[in-house]
């Protein structure tokens, strides 16, 4: 069964960063349809095959935290008093996004190796995704800006930079530094045009921290002085950019990053305020899971602060465990592997991002998750690129 869920697993990688597009219901996103169908066909693989192989180390009792942080979360919801069908859902929503982005992908590459067997058919899918949403992202903003083309006015969907860094990484140990530096020319023009203060200081932040741990590794004396030019490079450059910036687009961007902006920087600070005063109130399972939505209609604009306010310190404590835990997972990847530093960059900027966002319903964080965990630690990172430099992995049949 090994091929089959290779496939779904590349189907699915494929279509992961679109997950506003096209989707059949406001509730299933185009990935989500993908692995609901994918489950079909998995039990039926399993009803002819029910006897499972499972890579070692891939299922951790770090996992348990994920069932407990549902758990709490249908805990708060039952002593909360008032269950609505707004509550329900968003505790459906939950457990969809852990049993099935997180837990169901991880059985598809943990099943039979299948990870192992067909790394480089999954980030070869990851990478193509990641360039056609890049893709879509230069072409509307012609679209809209300067070629009234009207070819991008039916689908709306956000670009994904969790994904580009260790997309970028794949690129160039598979196909070399030219197709790496076509790769980073599409995703960092679709991240210009499509720019969010925010997502630019935690890239920042990401970027600080991947070089930190690449220093570390190697001690503090033998960093390669090309490796080194290159991030003061482009640290530099991005300072310049930002200095010299004309002043009509400066004061926007620093009034976002100051949270003063009208926009978004307000409501941000007011809801957060809102939400610390309840939390305050029931500090030990909040107020419920989705109550926030049943109140106001919209969200607090934080996971963090949701998961305080709506769960309780309970809930909060055990994701932010998780996440740490994920965290120690990347930075005890041999340093030979290159995913390494580019793990530790996508996984910082996501967990930032989240603090000024509710949408946990995407997948990008999850299938970061879910890499950094099957990652082999004993393989030659060759094996895991898919590398001309070294031959493939067989493909088992």
């Amino acid at each position: 069964m090994t091929r089959l869920y290779g496939w779904l697993l590349a189907l699915y990688a494929l279509s992961v960063c679109f997950g506003d597009a096209f989707g059949p219901h406001p509730w299933v996103p185009i990935p989500l349809a993908v692995l609901l169908g994918s489950s079909i066909l998995v039990g039926g693989s399993l009803f002819l095959k029910p006897r499972v192989r499972f890579t070692g180390g891939c299922f951790r009792l770090a996992d348990l935290l994920l069932v407990a942080f549902v758990f709490t979360l249908g805990l708060s919801l039952l002593l909360s008093g008032e269950v609505e069908p707004t509550n329900i859902h968003h505790f459906l929503a939950y457990g969809v996004v852990v049993g099935v982005y997180y837990f169901f992908v991880k059985f598809l590459f943990a099943a039979d190796d299948t990870y192992v067997t067909y790394a480089s058919r999954i980030r070869t899918a990851l990478a193509l995704s990641v360039g056609l949403v890049s893709a879509y992202a230069l072409l509307e903003f012609v679209d809209r800006n300067f070629v009234p083309l009207g070819v991008t006015r039916f689908v709306t969907f956000p670009g994904d930079d969790v994904l580009g860094p260790i997309s970028l990484v794949y690129v160039r140990d598979r196909w070399g530094r030219l197709a790496a530096a076509a790769f980073l020319v599409l995703t960092g023009g679709a991240f210009c045009v499509t720019l969010s203060a925010g997502g630019l200081v935690f890239l920042a932040v990401g970027l600080a921290a991947a070089v930190f741990m690449y220093v570390a590794d190697r001690a503090f004396l033998f960093v390669p002085v090309r490796a080194l030019l290159i991030v003061v490079s482009v640290l530099a450059l991005m300072a310049t950019a930002l200095v010299t910036s004309p002043a009509e687009w400066l004061i926007p961007v620093t009034s976002k990053l100051a949270l003063t902006d009208l926009s978004s920087g307000q409501e941000r600070v007011q809801a957060w305020r809102e939400a610390l005063s309840v939390a305050a109130e029931h500090p030990l399972l909040g107020t419920g899971v989705g109550s926030t939505s049943v109140e106001r209609g919209s969200g607090v604009i934080s996971f963090y602060l949701t998961m305080l306010k709506e769960a309780g310190t309970v809930s909060l404590a055990l994701i932010l465990v998780f996440f740490a835990l994920i965290f120690r997972r990347i930075m005890m990847l041999p340093s030979w592997n290159r995913f390494k530093y580019a793990y530790a960059v996508s996984f910082v900027a996501a967990l930032c991002h989240y603090a000024i966002i509710s949408d946990i319903w995407y997948p990008w964080l999850w299938l970061l998750c879910v890499f950094v965990t099957t990652e082999p630690h004993h393989a030659p990172v060759a094996e895991l690129t898919g590398s001309r430099r070294s031959p493939a992995p067989v493909q088992s049949t």
